[in-house]
């Protein structure tokens, strides 16, 4: 499986679709891990409902819920910066993994697909970068032999992890303020066409260091 990962992380397009991937799930941690960690209820439903129960039951619990928003912020944080991202997916497997659990446990309707997918695209990001996890299963002297192949992305990417993370940090802050209004084209379509904008302008300075560098797709 090792060499079949080595050859896969030597193919610039499969990097290129992992970088977004992590930007991808990353992103989709930070409105949900901000409502916790400003101590706010990350659902309306009531406690008659199993749903509104069980998260009612979070919110109270204080601390505990304020932790869960901090986790999964941090992970976010660490597969957008790509430089992490190691750490970051096997912080995400293992939150989204007990989430997925508790939208299939408290019938969380078409969420526990969501969640689904978040963790199968978690599981793939630790398997590509599993050259790197299995050293934590190897003894001392057998990490001496091993070779691990690096990301084949420039360090425009880890730039941009960043920038985004805290863009979009900032505007969900400013969103649960209130200071974005209803504004439907101010709280989504213009966040997305500059996240969408600052991808394509550091995949074009990607693409041209590495078509000069001679590198193979």
């Amino acid at each position: 499986m090792i060499q079949r990962i080595k050859m896969l992380r030597s193919n610039i397009s499969a990097n290129y679709l992992v970088v977004f991937v992590r930007y991808l799930i990353g992103y989709a941690f930070i409105p949900s891990g901000l409502v916790k960690v400003l101590g706010e209820r990350f659902t309306l439903l009531p406690v008659s409902n199993p749903v509104g129960y069980f998260f009612d039951a979070l919110y109270k619990s204080g601390i505990y819920w304020n932790f869960l928003g901090v986790s999964q912020v941090v992970a976010a944080f660490l597969l957008m910066t790509q430089r992490f991202a190691t750490i970051g997916a096997l912080m995400f497997l293992g939150i989204v993994t007990n989430i997925f659990l508790i939208t299939v446990g408290v019938n969380f309707g078409n969420t526990r697909y969501i969640t689904f997918l978040m963790w199968l695209a978690a599981s793939l990001l630790v398997i590509w970068d599993w050259e790197k996890v299995r050293l934590l299963f190897l003894k001392p002297q057998q990490i001496k032999e091993v070779s691990i192949s690096r990301d084949r992305i420039s360090n425009n990417w880890a730039y941009l992890g960043l920038f985004l993370f805290l863009f979009h940090v900032s505007l969900s802050l400013l969103n649960y303020r209130g200071m974005l209004g209803e504004n439907q084209i101010l709280r989504i379509i213009v966040p997305f066409l500059i996240t969408v904008l600052a991808v394509g302008v550091t995949f074009f300075i990607d693409f041209k260091r590495t078509k000069s560098s001679g590198m193979p797709e």
